[in-house]
């Protein structure tokens, strides 16, 4: 006997199930207020006794939580606790170890240039390439077609006039 699946449309409406509605008032009441508290999700679940799911509907539903002035209000005070302590480390700063004083300095400079929109990292990338390799690669690319006098007056290209200096500098190296 074969298998044959209904002819319908799967429904992408989606919908929150898990919004504690079914809860008793209580406990959907100390939900909230662990929530506003700060308290994680597990800690919610093994206090309350409720799913994930149902802890997320509730903080969902909790209109203060994802509204933009609730973040804006809370980005307020986290500017105003990071002013106050600016000026308190600015007023501590001579009792500060000198230990601790390059991670301070560090953490307080990262910080002025991300308010300036600065970049906060910068990578150096150092390349070290000597003349001779230089040359080489010119030489090898073929890029040099010219041709060069050399001490003696006759032309010669650019290649031969390289290898014969550089065997030279080779045996004066070598002291031969």
């Amino acid at each position: 006997m074969e298998f044959k699946s209904k002819n319908e449309i799967i429904g992408n409406d989606q919908k929150q199930n898990h919004t504690g509605e079914r809860l008793p008032e209580p406990l959907r009441e100390k939900i909230k207020q662990m929530i506003t508290e700060g308290h994680t999700q597990r800690e919610i679940q093994e206090a309350t006794g409720v799913s994930a799911h149902t802890v997320v509907g509730i903080r969902k539903s909790m209109p203060a939580l994802d509204d933009k002035a609730w973040r804006k209000n809370v980005v307020n005070t986290l500017r105003n606790v990071v002013g106050k302590g600016a000026s308190r480390l600015n007023e501590e700063i001579d009792n500060i170890p000198i230990t601790a004083m390059p991670i301070s300095l560090g953490i307080l400079i990262d910080k002025i240039n991300l308010l300036n929109d600065q970049p906060t990292a910068v990578v150096e990338h150092r390349m070290r390439i000597t003349h001779d390799e230089i040359n080489n690669i010119i030489l090898d690319a073929n890029v040099i077609d010219e041709k060069s006098l050399t001490d003696g007056g006759k032309q010669e290209s650019v290649g031969n006039a390289y290898e014969q200096n550089r065997h030279q500098d080779v045996q004066e190296q070598e002291g031969t």
